[in-house]
């Protein structure tokens, strides 16, 4: 039996009317954003997107050196509208239209699956009315597209007069926005072989044929640039063995994604990733091989202790079904403080869990597959994300399925067929369990809140917003006290405010919380504002001892900008012979030598600097330049010389 379709006449008002509300409601969202800080900054993985794809609009259209580590989709789709002149504000407008067309196409499932536009209507008013969805189409994320790829796919799917063709490209392109779809493509092929199961088999042959050749085009392209830039045609990005280890690795609780040796963010996580492998194994590893360890050392922990991975991926279960939006970037409760129609938009979690538990309880009642379709491909991105860590965003694409499915299940027995009330009812009782009553693994550390004012913070130092900087880090401080750094930003902010004295105060607190490493820290953050100043407490880091490589590149870098060349040279100096792998050292030791025409010892550092990081190219360039204004240098062997 074909999947029941709705005529298009009783369905055309459902969904301009679903359409309206969605955009009316995103309007108002974009106006009320645009007034805060989020409408005017790219915050944390939003800001590393966004610079990612201002350098492949500026003319690196491969997208730097390195195979993928992220999804290309979005970048690329980013990296064009930037190329069109378009900033932030036209991009979150963009993606709010997308997010509308995301309730549309919900509404099209969810009447697709029941032949019902009141059934239609609930499900697209439901994710017009869904905040989490509204509050990521305000940030420079790939979830807005991610979700709404998912649910196009599925819609053709779906759809009557399907187009194998069609649906091969709308998977390969959920792919390349989010490579965890690729579980969802022998689902795609097995529900073609259902669709042409009662024609010929070279039908059925053709089908799976277009669908490969919708799909395969984009997992060429990737591996074509992938092997063009680093010699491995690697098809979906490299981070799948690091990620894999942050989210099951011993000590892990699922959430939150750090690493003892990693930096912050996605390029952080790659570099240190494969850094720290090369350094297990003892010899230099490929990008592959460096994802192939992380896979194997995390199945390798697994198998050692079954109870605690078992225990996690339970867990992390709890997680994927809880009500509350934990995070690792912008926080939606924080947005919701400044962007007031976020709590008009009251549907979360608490609603699509247990909706979708009815719809996976109703779908044991169906007949016909489509709702076998939306069940399956439920169960294997619900497992895909646990199998990883969980964040609020990572479980968005599973929401219009969830609310469609529940939407049909509910219309269905409304009209006297379907799954009966009593299990109906259940099911939903069981999944409103786990969004709400039962708690999670652990309180509520993800949602740091103290951590979001301060970093709005910093945005504001950064944009000349003083006063705006000293409120948001007095918040930070009141809500977390104990952490050094909060007040050491403060005393940075009322040093550029002129309010000395309580600059001096909030040092005073923030030293007496860590007296060893207060005065490196504090020197880091005063350098690029206060360098004279910053360069007494590198220098005093040092003579404690504390760090004396890293305090000595503080120290020298703070002079450097201080403009006291021959101090900064001596600093960068001791630098990098306590820490002779310091790249930065090398680098900024080059700098000041070349000011100060010592150009033979500015060869010698940026000659260390490129063999310990040879894929730089604009040190490369600078020191080219280098040579040709002094004819008589000559290439040399790479040196490490601490003075």
């Amino acid at each position: 039996m074909e999947p029941r379709t709705p005529g298009a006449s009783s369905f055309t008002p459902v969904l301009f009317g679903v359409g309206l509300v969605a955009l009316t409601l995103r309007w108002i969202f974009f106006w009320q954003l645009g007034e805060t800080p989020f409408g005017q900054t790219a915050f944390l993985d939003a800001g590393y997107y966004d610079g990612w794809a201002r350098r492949i609009a500026s003319g690196d259209w491969l997208g730097g050196g390195e195979p993928f580590f992220v999804e290309p989709g979005y970048l690329y789709l980013l990296a064009g509208l930037h190329g069109l002149g378009a900033e932030i504000s036209t991009i979150r407008l963009i993606q709010a239209g997308v997010g509308a067309g995301t309730a549309v196409l919900t509404a099209m499932m969810a009447g697709r699956l029941s032949n019902s536009p009141w059934a239609a209507a609930w499900a697209g008013l439901a994710v017009a009315l869904y905040g989490p969805l509204v509050h990521f189409e305000g940030q420079l994320l790939k979830t807005t597209l991610e979700v709404f790829a998912a649910t196009g796919t599925l819609v053709l799917a779906l759809a009557h007069r399907w187009r194998p063709l069609w649906l091969g490209l709308a998977a390969g392109a959920a792919v390349l926005l989010k490579s965890n779809f690729v579980t969802a493509v022998p689902l795609l092929l097995l529900w073609g072989i259902w669709r042409t199961h009662t024609r010929s088999r070279g039908a059925m042959a053709m089908t799976l044929i277009w669908i490969g050749v919708g799909l395969t085009p984009f997992l060429i392209a990737t591996a074509t640039r992938n092997a063009a830039v680093s010699g491995e045609a690697l098809v979906l990005p490299w981070s799948s063995g690091i990620n894999f280890y942050i989210g099951n690795r011993p000590g892990a609780d699922g959430l939150n994604p750090t690493l003892p040796f990693a930096e912050a963010g996605p390029s952080g996580e790659g570099r240190s990733g494969k850094a720290e492998a090369e350094r297990r194994v003892g010899r230099p590893l490929g990008f592959a091989e460096s994802s192939d360890f992380w896979w194997a050392e995390t199945w390798s922990g697994i198998m050692t202790h079954p109870t605690d991975s078992l225990t996690r991926f339970i867990n992390k279960g709890r997680l994927l079904l809880h009500h509350y939006e934990f995070t690792d970037n912008v926080s939606f409760y924080f947005v919701r403080d400044r962007a007031p129609v976020l709590s008009w938009l009251f549907l979360g979690a608490w609603f699509a869990v247990p909706l979708t538990f009815a719809g996976l309880a109703g779908s044991f009642y169906r007949r016909d597959p489509g709702p076998w379709l939306i069940s399956a491909f439920l169960f294997t991105q619900a497992v895909g994300v646990i199998a990883f860590h969980i964040i609020d965003r990572y479980r968005l694409a599973l929401v219009p399925a969830g609310i469609a499915l529940g939407a049909a299940a509910f219309s269905d027995r409304i009209r006297n067929y379907g799954a009966p009330w009593s299990f109906l009812l259940g099911a939903l009782a069981v999944g409103g369990l786990f969004a709400v009553a039962v708690p999670p693994p652990f309180g509520r550390d993800g949602q740091n809140m103290a951590g979001q004012h301060r970093m709005v913070a910093i945005d504001a130092l950064q944009r000349g917003e003083t006063a705006l900087a000293i409120q948001e880090l007095q918040q930070a401080v009141d809500l977390n006290p104990g952490v050094q750094n909060f007040h050491f930003r403060l005393a940075v902010a009322y040093r550029l405010g002129g309010q000395i004295q309580k600059a001096n105060a909030s040092e005073r607190e923030g030293m007496r919380l860590d007296p060893q490493q207060g005065p490196l820290r504090l020197g880091l953050l005063l350098s690029p504002h206060e360098p004279a100043i910053a360069a007494v407490y590198c220098l005093k880091s040092a003579s404690l001892g504390h760090r004396v490589g890293a305090s000595q590149f503080c120290a020298g870098e703070a002079l450097q900008r201080a403009g006291r060349l021959p101090a900064a040279e001596a600093s960068l100096e001791q630098s990098v012979a306590f820490a002779p792998g310091l790249y930065e050292g090398w680098v900024h030791l080059g700098e000041v030598r070349e000011d100060l025409e010592d150009l033979e010892g500015a060869q010698i550092a940026w000659e260390t600097a490129q063999s310990i990081q040879p894929g730089d190219k604009a040190l490369r360039e600078r020191y080219e330049a280098l040579i040709q204004r002094r004819p008589d240098l000559r290439p040399l062997q790479s040196h490490r010389r601490g003075s």
